[in-house]
C-alpha cells in the first residue's frame, strides 16, 4: 500500500446544504454569525445566551483577567431545565426528545414528557436510596447517554457529580450498583 495515513487525512469535498435544509436551520449563514462573534464576543454570547432559560440575569458577560475567563457573572442557569424541563411545558411534550438503541438493535423512542417521567423516577429511585443533595457520587456509563443523563439529573437536584465514564451507576458507600 503505497498511501499514508497522512494521505489518507487531506480531504477537499465541500458539502454544500440545499435551500431546504439552510431555511430549516437555526443558524442561517454560519460565516456571519461566526464573523459577529469575532468581533464583538460580548454581544454575540449575551444574544444566544437570551435563547436559554436563566435563573437570576448576568451582570457581567464577560470577565476576562487572563489566563481566567469567567462568562455570564452573577447569573443562574440550569441546563438540565434548559434540555428537559422548559420543554414539558410547552408544545414539545409530545416531541421526540431521544431515540435510544440497545445493542440489540432494539430502538425506544422519548418523548420530552417520557424522558421527564423517567428521570424523575431515576431521581426519586437515588432519593430512596438515601441519596442527599450534598452527597457526591461518580457516574459510570457506557455508549450512550443512560450516565449522562442522569449525571445532569443529578445535578440540576444539587448533587455533585465528578466523573462519567464505563458502564453502571455505582455508589461505592452503600454498595449499590445500578446497570
Amino acid at each position: 500500500m503505497t498511501e499514508n495515513i497522512e494521505t489518507l487525512l487531506k480531504e477537499s469535498r465541500v458539502y454544500r446544504p440545499t435551500a431546504k435544509t439552510i431555511a430549516a436551520a437555526h443558524i442561517k449563514d454560519y460565516e456571519k454569525d461566526y464573523q459577529k462573534s469575532i468581533a464583538d464576543p460580548e454581544a454575540f454570547w449575551s444574544g444566544m445566551a437570551k435563547e436559554l432559560d436563566w435563573f437570576s440575569p448576568w451582570s457581567t458577560v464577560l470577565e476576562w483577567n487572563y489566563p481566567w475567563a469567567k462568562w455570564f457573572v452573577g447569573a443562574t442557569c440550569n441546563i438540565t431545565y434548559n434540555c428537559l424541563d422548559r420543554h414539558v411545558k410547552t408544545w414539545r411534550k409530545n416531541k421526540v426528545a431521544l431515540i435510544w438503541v440497545g445493542e440489540d438493535d432494539r430502538e425506544r423512542i422519548f418523548t420530552y414528557g417520557e424522558l421527564y417521567r423517567q428521570v424523575n423516577r431515576c431521581a426519586n429511585a437515588l432519593k430512596k436510596l438515601g441519596m442527599r443533595r450534598e452527597d457526591t457520587r461518580v457516574i459510570v456509563q457506557g455508549f450512550g447517554n443512560v450516565g449522562s443523563n442522569a449525571a445532569n439529573l443529578m445535578y440540576e437536584s444539587g448533587y455533585k457529580v465528578i466523573g462519567i465514564a464505563g458502564k453502571a451507576i455505582a455508589d461505592p458507600a452503600t454498595g449499590c450498583r445500578m446497570a
